[in-house]
């Protein structure tokens, strides 16, 4: 995600809910559809349930340019 221009991050892309994967990104949320969570662009906290816990944060890299998630172990 970029919330600003030169500001990335990235967050897991499964629902804290029921693990559904989310799917859409719009008005600075972020969407689950299976049960119509949505979460904050910026921090990836919850904007409305039935999620009480907000995505969990992944790290990255820019390198030459290029945006680096490592992969889960």
């Amino acid at each position: 995600m970029q919330p600003g221009e030169g500001d990335f991050r990235a967050f897991s892309a499964f629902c804290p809910h029921r693990g559904c994967m989310v799917k859409s990104i719009g008005d600075s949320a972020i969407r689950c559809p299976c049960h119509g969570s949505s979460f904050d662009l910026a921090d990836g906290s919850v904007l409305g349930g039935p999620a009480t816990t907000g995505l969990i944060p992944k790290p990255l890299q820019i390198r030459q340019g290029r945006i680096e998630i490592p992969a889960d172990e």
